[in-house]
């Protein structure tokens, strides 16, 4: 997550977003909805709700989860099979919200 490995078309809805992304998914934890290989565009500046698809850049890694909402401590996220975690603001480079994929 450092450094782009390739480029890509960006979607109409992304054309205007400096800081847009995307990315491949490499687990399946969220299958059938985020099948592995799915391509996900990413809009670092969109508000999160719950329910919606985010990439959590840790560091030099990135996971994908589901955002459910937001506690004292940081927010809850699940990362698949219904196993939601508490995530402290400073255990996470950042949270981006997903608002697209192209399905292998």
């Amino acid at each position: 997550m450092t450094s782009p490995v390739a480029e890509t078309e960006r979607p109409a809805t992304l054309a205007h977003v400096i800081d847009a992304f995307a990315a491949y998914v490499h687990d399946g934890a969220l299958s059938p909805c985020l099948p592995v290989g799915s391509l996900v565009y990413v809009d670092p500046s969109k508000p999160l709700r719950p329910g919606d698809f985010v990439l959590v850049k840790q560091a030099t890694t990135a996971r994908i989860a589901v955002f459910r909402g937001r506690n004292a401590d940081g927010v809850i996220l699940d990362f698949g099979g219904g196993r939601e975690e508490s995530m402290g603001i400073g255990r996470s480079a950042a949270i981006c919200k997903i608002v697209g994929a192209d399905y292998p």
